[in-house]
């Protein structure tokens, strides 16, 4: 491997490798690992037990340690938060979205519109003009 930079500082145990367009980052003391090449994007840090990476359109992350998930694809996203029961999906035009903590539902296609919260026994619907 032909590595432009090496860099390793012991008291706050951080290594960096940059090999061309790849890009490479560590540091053992957080458990951190970072690579980047072109479009495409790596991170993830144990420590914090977080997770992401890019290629393209598409998207993932995710933090353990926070319990957070989310995805794009194109047009389509994905976004979980378990730690506060968040669920959130989007593909084209329509959109869900849910939260369990709040009991909260949400989906809008085009001009279509329902909204729930069962916490708060609500519920609403809207199509066009009517209510």
């Amino acid at each position: 491997v032909d590595l432009k930079y090496l860099f390793n500082e012991t008291g706050s145990k951080l290594f960096y490798i940059e090999t061309g367009s790849n890009l490479f980052y560590i540091e053992s003391g957080l458990k951190l690992f970072y690579s980047e090449s072109g479009s495409k994007l790596f991170y993830i840090e144990t420590g914090s037990k977080l997770f992401y990476t890019e290629s393209g359109l598409k998207l993932f992350y995710t933090e353990t340690g926070l319990k957070l998930f989310y995805i794009e694809t194109g047009s389509k996203l994905f976004y979980s938060e378990s730690g506060s029961k968040l669920f959130y999906i989007e593909t084209g035009s329509k959109l869900f979205y849910t939260e369990s903590g709040l009991k909260l539902f949400y989906s809008e296609t085009g001009s279509k519109l329902f909204y729930s919260e069962s916490g708060l026994k609500l519920f609403y619907t809207e199509t066009g003009s009517k209510l």
